[in-house]
């Protein structure tokens, strides 16, 4: 989970540039939810599903990639039990991507501190 949170984070970096970046989780029920939120250009509709796959990537992008990253961030949050699916804003420009796992997947490390620089 720490790893697929990384790559999300680094995502944001390289696709939204100087767009500020939230992560928020919450838990419903047996269920956790975390959301990596940005305000960058998006990811358009049509393409949410399929650049999930391996090796594809939004027609948007103009920032050098593989199409591996979100591939194998879905991957991994399925072999945990979850999944990870890319939400749109509301109209808004950017990504709010989403993973959901099983409450008991996810073990407590104590409070996270951004870093400041």
């Amino acid at each position: 989970t720490a790893t697929v949170l990384a790559n999300l984070l680094s995502n944001a970096a390289k696709y939204a540039p100087g767009s500020p970046v939230v992560v928020r989780a919450a838990s419903a029920g047996p269920t956790v939810r975390i959301c990596v939120d940005d305000n960058g250009p998006g990811i358009p509709a049509d393409e949410r599903n399929l650049v999930l796959l391996r090796g594809e990537r939004s027609t948007i992008t103009g920032a050098a990639g593989t199409g591996i990253g979100l591939y194998s961030s879905a991957l991994a949050m399925a072999e945990q039990g979850g999944s990870l699916r890319i939400e749109g804003r509301g109209g808004l420009d950017g990504t709010c991507v989403v993973l959901s796992l099983p409450a008991g997947a996810i073990q407590p490390v104590g409070p996270l501190r951004a870093n400041a620089s």
